[in-house]
């Protein structure tokens, strides 16, 4: 038993530190300057910590970064700042653009479950805007965005689009999995 919570607990300690390395990265920053090393995003993703290639560690935030490219597993990975009503920007990993007319954005997160073996369960936060802005609107999270938060706000935020709704409403778009369907379908038939 001593042995299992000995390699459960190296595994999440590995976990933990693998997800919180650096990783190659490019930085934009907001005059236009773009500088390329390696980054990694720090808790409550509100800075950046910047590695140059030079060995030079320097933390950066929303006002002086517009985005955040990381290569990670052959996949480039975008993240901006969006704001979030009443709350300080925060870095959101861009799932989908459709330039001036819809965007999905995700949240990261991480929790652990302590008991006999600690659980880590992984899930996100979808966060919408129309017409670029830096404003986002919650949908909801990867675990629960079919409840009654994700029927309110799709109301409003798909109000221009009363197919949308119809399709919520009747189940045909359902959960997480169906999130960028729905931002498709809004693209191709609503938005343009």
């Amino acid at each position: 038993m001593k042995r299992l919570i000995f390699l459960a607990t190296v595994f999440l300690t590995f976990s933990f530190y693998a997800q919180n390395s650096y990783e190659k990265a490019t930085l934009t920053f907001r005059n236009g300057e773009v500088i390329q090393g390696e980054a990694k995003r720090l808790l409550g993703d509100k800075r950046i910590k910047f590695k140059s290639a030079d060995g030079e560690k320097e933390e950066y935030n929303y006002r002086e970064v517009k985005e955040l490219k990381i290569k990670k597993e052959g996949e480039i990975l975008i993240y901006r700042y969006k704001i979030i009503v009443g709350q300080e920007p925060k870095l959101m990993k861009v799932v989908k653009e459709y330039k001036g007319i819809i965007n999905l954005y995700v949240t990261e997160h991480s929790r652990t479950y302590e008991g006999i073996v600690s659980i880590t369960d992984n899930f996100g936060v979808y966060y919408l805007n129309k017409d670029d802005g830096i404003n986002v609107v919650e949908l909801g999270s990867s675990e629960i965005i079919y409840g009654k938060k994700f029927k309110k706000t799709a109301k409003k935020v798909f109000n221009d689009c009363p197919k949308i709704i119809e399709m919520i409403e009747s189940k045909e778009f359902k959960r997480t999995k169906d999130i960028e369907k729905i931002i498709d379908y809004y693209y191709d038939n609503c938005g343009k």
